[in-house]
């Protein structure tokens, strides 16, 4: 025997003064078909006769045979919806498990407007989407739609829903393809919460390289760090005045016919034999005392230099610092000169002379 609700499955197109109208039924199988209605009073029986015919070519499986191998597959998610009631009339396991209990077994949700499955601000959402498509007429496409399921448990879903047009250019099919990217959508938020945390580390980083530059360049000493090629990375002012005159003439480089350095006897250093090209070869230099005449200016400096290392344990930067201690040796050999005029003084007095060093 079968029971059949007539009133659900009657299509807009009909009469509803005529007896023939159009809708869908399902054989025990779960199969949709799609019929013609008609209806006589049987007056000796006294009752309703229905007469059910099946329309010609009218299977889904015929019509939809590019959608058949998704749903034999059943690695997709694939539904088919009537319009404009919405009822599901054909799904494979995969769309049917994507729903809530008790709608995730196939013989609960089959024959079920999708008004009926969903609750809350999701029928909203449903109603929006058939509006959209019936003023359209084209396929719309979801991306990483935010669904919750009844555990409160998050996922990210990609839908494609496409109408299909037939009589009188009338919605009669919606067909509703989705796939899960909650993977996709985490992995992504991932990438994006690492960038943020980057861009914002980025930012830290040249905060506080800004403020060491500005404490570097106000410092009293030079501060010079230059790479293994001799790029000068960072230098300071001091640095700069005391051993820099041109970016033409890069001393690191190559030797700066405006720049000569010797040593406290007076003999110039050699290329090769500065403190720098010592620490490239992983020397640490200390205290050592230098003189440098630039562009006329003749300067006393304390140099210091020492090697950093790359991963393989090879100096590949040098930290250079130089204490401008011109004033000091000055004043060193202003005393000596001194002793030594006083010396002499001395050693032409006949008369004796004690000296007490207090």
């Amino acid at each position: 025997k079968i029971k059949f609700n007539l009133e659900p499955y009657i299509n807009d197109e009909n009469d509803a003064n005529n007896n023939k109208y159009s809708g869908f039924i399902f054989t025990k199988f779960m199969e949709v078909r799609e019929v013609n209605i008609s209806f006589s009073y049987d007056k000796e029986k006294n009752r309703q006769k229905y007469i059910f015919v099946e329309k010609l070519n009218s299977r889904l499986e015929e019509k939809f045979t590019f959608l058949e191998q998704l749903f034999k597959e059943n690695i997709s998610s694939v539904a088919i919806y009537s319009a404009p009631d919405l009822k599901l009339i054909k799904a494979n396991k995969s769309y049917s498990s994507f729903m809530n209990p008790p709608f995730n077994k196939y013989e609960n949700i089959i024959g079920k407007s999708i008004m009926e499955v969903l609750n809350g601000i999701m029928k909203i959402k449903i109603a929006s989407i058939y509006r959209s498509l019936c003023e359209r007429k084209k396929t719309i496409y979801l991306k990483e739609l935010k669904l919750k399921n009844i555990f409160n448990e998050i996922s990210y879903w990609d839908f494609t829903i496409t109408p299909i047009f037939e009589e009188k250019n009338n919605m009669k099919y919606i067909i509703v393809m989705n796939e899960e990217v909650t993977d996709r959508v985490m992995k992504n938020k991932n990438i994006e919460k690492q960038k943020r945390i980057i861009e914002k580390q980025k930012e830290e980083l040249e905060q506080r390289n800004s403020q060491l530059k500005s404490v570097l360049e106000n410092l009293s000493e030079g501060v010079m760090l230059s790479d293994n090629k001799g790029k000068i990375i960072m230098i300071n002012k001091e640095a700069k005045r005391l051993t820099y005159s041109d970016d033409k003439y890069n001393f690191l480089c190559k030797p700066n016919p405006y720049i000569k350095f010797f040593d406290m006897e007076g003999s110039e250093i050699a290329f090769g034999k500065m403190a720098r090209e010592k620490a490239l070869k992983g020397e640490t230099i200390k205290n050592d005392k230098i003189m440098v005449k630039n562009c006329g200016k003749e300067y006393y400096i304390d140099n210091s230099a020492m090697p950093i290392y790359d991963e393989s344990g090879q100096p590949n930067m040098v930290l250079s610092c130089f204490h401008d201690i011109t004033e000091t040796i000055l004043q060193s050999k202003k005393i000596q000169e001194q002793k030594e005029e006083l010396n002499a003084i001395i050693e032409n007095v006949t008369e004796g002379i004690t000296i007490f060093d207090s």
